[in-house]
Order: C-alpha cells, then sequence, then structure tokens
C-alpha cells in the first residue's frame, strides 16, 4: 500500500505514527546547488 500524505485535510484519518524528520540544503553562494562534485572541497584525497 502506498503512503498517502495528507495536508489540511479535516476529513484525514487520525495518525497512527508520527516520525520526525528534517532536510537541508547548504549553499555558499559560489557555485549553485548541484555542482558538490565539481567543488574543490569535496574532492578526494587519491
Amino acid at each position: 500500500m502506498a503512503r498517502r500524505d495528507y495536508e489540511d485535510d479535516p476529513a484525514a484519518p487520525k495518525p497512527n505514527s508520527l516520525v520526525p524528520s528534517a532536510s537541508v540544503v547548504v549553499v555558499d553562494g559560489a557555485s549553485p546547488v548541484g555542482a558538490a562534485a565539481a567543488h574543490p572541497s569535496s574532492a578526494s584525497a587519491a
């Protein structure tokens, strides 16, 4: 069964569990998001 998210739905069923979560995007202004692989600080020490 697929998960279904309800947002501000008064007819939504009562939750059976609450799982906290968080997401973060950090940008330094010098490179666009997604270009971390080309950033010198992410280069491998090989």
